[in-house]
């Protein structure tokens, strides 16, 4: 059986330090009315990214650091986020993830395109 929670992602902080940058993030879990820190998300190197960990209620993700400027976009620009971890069962943190919730297609996109040209294209 898979057991899983959702947090609404309310505010952040931003921690970058040569060693290892990371984000805060502040919100209550879907359903509660109590504000806390819910999650701390790490950028490694590629060697050192691990699974995810759900722990006393608290978070810990980790992504690569050239991931850093994606998920400080969709913190910056999507609206409402929400963070999603499962708890326990066979894939224990494989979906863990801060995902963008439902809104209109095209919702304050003035320029479609910008996504892309913010970040470098695959060689391929």
């Amino acid at each position: 059986m898979l057991t899983s929670v959702s947090y609404q992602i309310e505010s952040y902080s931003i921690q970058y330090t040569r060693q290892t940058p990371r984000i805060y993030l502040k919100g209550r879990k879907v359903g509660s009315g109590t504000s806390k820190d819910i999650a701390q998300v790490w950028f490694l190197d590629d060697r050192e990214v691990q699974d995810q960990i759900f722990e006393d209620e608290s978070v810990f993700l980790t992504y690569l650091l050239s991931e850093f400027p994606i998920i400080l976009d969709l913190l910056r620009n999507e609206s409402p986020l929400t963070l999603y971890c499962t708890t326990e069962g066979p894939h224990l943190g494989a979906q863990n993830g801060i995902y963008a919730d439902s809104e209109p297609v095209g919702a304050n996109d003035e320029n479609p395109q910008r996504f892309f040209q913010r970040f470098p294209q695959p060689n391929i």
